[in-house]
């Protein structure tokens, strides 16, 4: 009698056993499977997420344009050829490295007499669209001497007149571009200019 129940808690305790290494080995794979299925959803979202900030990319560059027919005419402004919305966020001009406040104080570096007349807009906080140009500073030799004209246009084809600018696209991911690389720089955030100047 005794031995029959000693057999039967054995046998009890073997299927007890075998039901515990059963629902450990599931509950591993369950796990395992869980672990797996994160993984993917976490790539799955990241390859989302640089899908779209992708798809609104901006790239903004600084041009200068000199035309000499019939008038001299410089021109220097910002075009944004990414596929998306550029947030400015500052540009800062300098000449011989020395931080410029304003584009009068600039062109009076360059002329001789404060009567000249130029055209120019601050593009600072401005939100520029796909393929837009924006104008900062346009200067014709109707309104101020060609020879000012003429040495602004070597200041900025040698170096001494430089630029930083820095701009964020709508996820703000944002770049730091200065004229000396022409290559755009990911930055956390546009810094805030020392002096606060920007134009």
């Amino acid at each position: 009698m005794e031995q029959e129940q000693e057999d039967r808690l054995s046998r009890v305790e073997r299927m007890t056993l075998r039901m515990s290494v059963i629902q450990t080995v599931l509950a591993v794979t369950g796990f395992c499977v869980a672990i797996i299925a994160l993984y993917a959803a976490l790539n799955e979202a990241d390859a989302v997420r640089k899908q779209q900030q992708a798809s609104v990319w901006p790239h903004v560059e600084l041009r200068q344009s000199f035309r000499n027919l019939r008038t001299e005419r410089l021109e220097l402004s910002l075009r944004n050829s990414g596929i998306g919305p550029a947030k400015i966020g500052s540009i800062e001009f300098f000449l011989d490295g020395e931080a410029l406040s304003d584009w009068e104080e600039t062109i009076q570096l360059f002329t001789e007499t404060e009567s000249s007349i130029f055209s120019y807009e601050s593009v600072s906080g401005r939100v520029m669209r796909p393929d837009q140009d924006v104008v900062i500073l346009s200067l014709l030799a109707e309104e101020m001497p060609v020879v000012a004209i003429a040495k602004i246009q070597d200041a900025l084809d040698s170096g001494r007149l430089t630029s930083r600018l820095c701009y964020c696209s709508v996820f703000d991911e944002c770049w730091f571009l200065a004229s000396e690389s022409q290559t755009p720089e990911p930055v956390k955030t546009c810094p805030v200019p020392d002096d606060g100047i920007t134009f």
